[in-house]
Protein backbone atom coordinates (compact mmCIF):
# COMPACT_ATOMS: atom_id res chain seq x y z
CA UNK A 1 0.00 0.00 0.00
CA UNK A 2 3.01 2.20 0.34
CA UNK A 3 3.03 2.53 -3.45
CA UNK A 4 -0.06 4.71 -3.25
CA UNK A 5 1.48 7.08 -0.76
CA UNK A 6 4.79 7.68 -2.46
CA UNK A 7 7.21 5.79 -0.26
CA UNK A 8 8.36 3.86 -3.31
CA UNK A 9 9.72 5.88 -6.20
CA UNK A 10 8.24 5.31 -9.65
CA UNK A 11 11.62 4.34 -11.08
CA UNK A 12 11.93 1.38 -8.71
CA UNK A 13 8.55 -0.24 -9.20
CA UNK A 14 7.62 -3.23 -11.29
CA UNK A 15 5.04 -3.14 -14.06
CA UNK A 16 2.59 -4.84 -11.69
CA UNK A 17 3.19 -2.14 -9.09
CA UNK A 18 2.53 0.60 -11.62
CA UNK A 19 -0.63 -1.16 -12.80
CA UNK A 20 -1.88 -1.33 -9.20
CA UNK A 21 -1.16 2.36 -8.71
CA UNK A 22 -3.07 3.31 -11.87
CA UNK A 23 -5.96 0.98 -10.97
CA UNK A 24 -6.09 2.60 -7.53
CA UNK A 25 -6.27 6.07 -9.03
CA UNK A 26 -9.03 4.96 -11.40
CA UNK A 27 -11.01 3.25 -8.63
CA UNK A 28 -10.74 6.34 -6.45
CA UNK A 29 -11.76 8.68 -9.28
CA UNK A 30 -14.77 6.55 -10.26
CA UNK A 31 -15.97 6.24 -6.66
CA UNK A 32 -15.65 9.98 -6.06
CA UNK A 33 -17.55 10.82 -9.27
CA UNK A 34 -20.62 8.64 -8.75
CA UNK A 35 -21.89 5.50 -7.04
CA UNK A 36 -20.22 2.41 -8.45
CA UNK A 37 -19.39 -1.19 -7.65
CA UNK A 38 -15.75 -2.21 -7.42
CA UNK A 39 -15.06 -5.94 -7.32
CA UNK A 40 -11.72 -6.88 -5.81
CA UNK A 41 -8.49 -5.06 -6.66
CA UNK A 42 -8.14 -3.96 -3.02
CA UNK A 43 -11.05 -1.55 -3.41
CA UNK A 44 -11.95 -1.80 0.26
CA UNK A 45 -8.52 -0.48 1.26
CA UNK A 46 -8.35 2.10 -1.53
CA UNK A 47 -11.76 3.51 -0.59
CA UNK A 48 -11.76 2.92 3.17
CA UNK A 49 -11.89 6.62 3.99
CA UNK A 50 -14.51 7.50 1.37
CA UNK A 51 -17.75 8.56 3.11
CA UNK A 52 -20.69 6.36 2.15
CA UNK A 53 -18.56 3.56 0.69
CA UNK A 54 -19.86 0.15 1.70
CA UNK A 55 -17.25 -2.63 1.85
CA UNK A 56 -18.64 -6.14 1.39
CA UNK A 57 -16.90 -9.51 1.32
CA UNK A 58 -18.88 -12.24 -0.41
CA UNK A 59 -17.85 -15.80 0.29
CA UNK A 60 -19.25 -19.32 0.17
CA UNK A 61 -18.30 -22.81 1.23
CA UNK A 62 -16.10 -24.69 -1.19
CA UNK A 63 -18.82 -27.17 -2.22
CA UNK A 64 -21.08 -24.31 -3.32
CA UNK A 65 -18.26 -22.55 -5.15
CA UNK A 66 -17.27 -25.77 -6.88
CA UNK A 67 -20.83 -26.47 -8.05
CA UNK A 68 -21.15 -22.92 -9.32
CA UNK A 69 -17.89 -23.08 -11.31
CA UNK A 70 -18.95 -26.37 -12.90
CA UNK A 71 -22.44 -25.09 -13.79
CA UNK A 72 -21.60 -21.54 -14.88
CA UNK A 73 -18.29 -22.02 -16.62
CA UNK A 74 -18.40 -25.65 -17.66
CA UNK A 75 -15.21 -26.48 -15.79
CA UNK A 76 -14.89 -30.25 -15.30
CA UNK A 77 -15.54 -31.14 -11.67
CA UNK A 78 -12.04 -32.54 -11.00
CA UNK A 79 -10.53 -29.25 -12.21
CA UNK A 80 -12.83 -27.06 -10.13
CA UNK A 81 -11.02 -27.76 -6.84
CA UNK A 82 -7.66 -26.88 -8.36
CA UNK A 83 -9.08 -23.72 -9.94
CA UNK A 84 -10.57 -22.57 -6.62
CA UNK A 85 -7.25 -23.10 -4.84
CA UNK A 86 -5.33 -21.23 -7.56
CA UNK A 87 -7.73 -18.27 -7.61
CA UNK A 88 -7.82 -18.01 -3.82
CA UNK A 89 -4.02 -18.14 -3.65
CA UNK A 90 -3.77 -15.31 -6.21
CA UNK A 91 -6.36 -13.23 -4.39
CA UNK A 92 -4.62 -13.70 -1.04
CA UNK A 93 -1.22 -12.86 -2.47
CA UNK A 94 -2.45 -9.81 -4.39
CA UNK A 95 -4.27 -8.32 -1.42
CA UNK A 96 -1.42 -8.93 1.00
CA UNK A 97 1.17 -7.56 -1.41
CA UNK A 98 -0.68 -4.40 -2.38
CA UNK A 99 -2.79 -3.57 0.67
CA UNK A 100 -1.14 -5.46 3.53
CA UNK A 101 -4.53 -7.01 4.30
CA UNK A 102 -5.41 -10.64 4.87
CA UNK A 103 -7.95 -11.72 2.26
CA UNK A 104 -11.30 -12.56 3.87
CA UNK A 105 -10.53 -10.95 7.23
CA UNK A 106 -13.92 -9.61 8.33
CA UNK A 107 -12.27 -6.59 9.99
CA UNK A 108 -11.58 -5.24 6.49
CA UNK A 109 -15.27 -5.03 5.60
CA UNK A 110 -18.52 -3.57 6.87
CA UNK A 111 -20.43 -6.70 5.87
CA UNK A 112 -19.62 -10.32 5.03
CA UNK A 113 -22.20 -12.40 3.17
CA UNK A 114 -22.25 -16.16 2.65
CA UNK A 115 -23.75 -16.33 -0.85
CA UNK A 116 -24.12 -20.09 -0.52
CA UNK A 117 -26.57 -19.43 2.31
CA UNK A 118 -28.32 -16.30 1.08
CA UNK A 119 -28.23 -17.06 -2.64
CA UNK A 120 -27.14 -14.44 -5.15
CA UNK A 121 -30.44 -12.54 -5.39
CA UNK A 122 -30.93 -12.27 -1.62
CA UNK A 123 -27.30 -11.25 -1.19
CA UNK A 124 -27.88 -8.41 -3.66
CA UNK A 125 -31.02 -7.36 -1.79
CA UNK A 126 -29.13 -7.28 1.52
CA UNK A 127 -26.39 -5.11 0.05
CA UNK A 128 -28.90 -2.78 -1.62
CA UNK A 129 -30.91 -2.40 1.58
CA UNK A 130 -27.84 -1.56 3.62
CA UNK A 131 -26.44 0.83 1.03
CA UNK A 132 -29.75 2.59 0.63
CA UNK A 133 -30.33 2.81 4.38
CA UNK A 134 -30.68 6.20 6.00
CA UNK A 135 -27.34 8.04 6.06
CA UNK A 136 -27.62 8.40 9.82
CA UNK A 137 -27.10 4.68 10.26
CA UNK A 138 -23.82 4.63 8.30
CA UNK A 139 -20.57 4.98 10.17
Amino acid sequence: FSYMYGSVTAGHTTLSDRIFLEQSKTIRRLAEESPCIIVGRGGNKILWDLPGALHVFIYAKEAYRKRRIVELYGVPEPDADRLIRQLDKKRKSYLLNYTEQVWGDPRNYHLCIDSGYTGIENGVKIIQALYLADESTKM
